[in-house]
């Protein structure tokens, strides 16, 4: 997250945008070090967003890969995923880190179900502990 800075909230998890001032000081270091450019590819970086719990530990991560020109691949029409014109489905990596088992668990789905990515946990949380041996 260094090189990174917080956005305005969206579903409950706080974006993490690329701090270009700092990435271009990074880039700098980089080429000092390495002795060449450092080379990016904007469209391959991922969105990152963060949950954390109530005492402000991170308890989820997810990154998601971009869309292409605005679409994700699928859209939501009714209870179905159909797909849209675009060539590649945008999909997310969700990481949630469960402290009280010493778990971590990573989830993968289509970008278009971000929205639904506490759901999604809660299901995945509670799976877990249905499944939990004692």
């Amino acid at each position: 997250l260094d090189l990174r800075k917080p956005d305005a909230p969206q579903y409950g998890l706080t974006p993490y945008l690329i701090d270009e001032e700092k990435m271009a000081a990074f880039s700098k270091d980089y080429e000092k070090q390495r002795g060449e450019s450092l080379t990016r590819n904007q469209k391959l970086e991922d969105e990152w967003y963060v949950a954390r719990d109530d005492l402000g530990v991170l308890a989820t991560f997810i990154k998601c890969n971009h869309p292409q020109g605005g679409k994700q691949g699928l859209v939501i029409e009714g209870d179905l995923l159909v797909p849209d014109e675009a060539s590649e489905v945008a999909t997310c990596t969700h990481y949630i880190v469960d402290q009280d088992n010493q778990l971590s668990l990573a989830l993968s789905y289509p970008r278009v179900l971000l929205k639904d990515w506490s759901a999604i946990e809660g299901a995945a949380r509670d799976a877990l502990n249905r499944y939990k041996v004692q």
